[in-house]
């Protein structure tokens, strides 16, 4: 079985990924307007029809900000968007919330666990790994279906010890270079800001995340994706070339591409059936 997934927007103004098999569809995080998240599925060659669950790995609100308006407007086409997320998240996301219009109904709320732990969604399995960031619930995820792999860690104030053993061996990850450390200290930003998005309790930067590249890249990754690179204190570039460094130094092949603010990426396609060298195939390093 193959996976099929698509970074829909990553970024601080919005992020979610689009992640496919045969039978099942879901989002990981929703912080994009259900109007934005429907046009940019549908440029990407899906539907917003066929998503059935929504992953959230914390609940700030450029991870969750159109959920309420998507699960209600599926709702209204009597269609379930079922919500998971870990107790100390859904917590969070609805504590200030007095607006009955602006809560997810809760018939339509699941619960990841708290801990390192896993859940079946249809045909994938869902791991989820706590990480480090200043909302109380944060979680990478892995999606395994058939022999595929996948896994999404970003909103990293450090990388905890077990995070680069969830994220080995896996098909294909993305990952967090939030920033540049000289263009966030010479940047616009508040100095409480910048002390925030440094911190442990933050995001990482391009060489945080390089750093953590070099404890899970092996000789069967596929694709590296690059994700909420920040628009003010980052340039594509500069990660990519972080991620880059890395991957010549450990003679991997893997397909490394940024994760976009404004518009969706290719969709890509883990599992099935390896590709022939010259056509994007990892070689092997030994």
């Amino acid at each position: 079985m193959t996976i099929q997934y698509c970074a829909l927007g990553s970024g601080s103004r919005g992020n979610s990924f689009w992640i496919k098999t045969e039978d099942t569809q879901l989002l990981v995080d929703c912080g994009l307007s259900a109007l934005c998240l429907g046009r940019r599925l549908k440029s990407a060659g899906g539907c917003v029809d066929d998503i059935r669950h929504i992953i959230c790995t914390h609940s700030h609100r450029d991870h969750i900000y159109g959920i309420c308006e998507l699960t209600r407007q599926q709702q209204a086409k009597s269609l379930s968007v079922l919500v998971w997320a870990t107790p100390k998240a859904h917590e969070i996301a609805t504590r200030n919330v007095t607006r009955a219009d602006k809560r997810i109904s809760p018939e339509l709320v699941r619960f990841l666990p708290e801990g390192m732990g896993s859940v079946r969604i249809g045909s994938m399995d869902i791991t989820v790994f706590p990480v480090p960031h200043d909302c109380p619930g944060t979680v990478s995820v892995v999606i395994r279906s058939g022999g595929a792999s996948l896994g999404i860690a970003t909103d990293l104030g450090r990388v905890p010890t077990g995070l680069p053993e969830a994220l080995s061996n896996l098909d294909a990850v993305i990952i967090e270079m939030n920033h540049d450390p000289d263009m966030l200290r010479t940047g616009p930003y508040p100095g409480h800001l910048k002390k925030r998005i440094r911190g442990d309790f933050g995001h990482l930067s391009n060489a945080q995340g390089a750093e953590l590249l070099k404890k899970i890249v092996h000789p069967g990754l596929r694709h590296l994706g690059l994700a909420h690179i920040s628009e003010t204190n980052n340039r594509p570039e500069l990660a990519l070339e972080a991620a880059r460094s890395v991957l010549r130094q450990c003679g991997s092949s893997a397909e490394v591409f940024a994760c976009e603010q404004n518009r969706h990426g290719i969709v890509r396609t883990i599992g099935g059936p390896r590709p022939e060298p010259g056509d994007g195939a990892v070689k092997p390093l030994f």
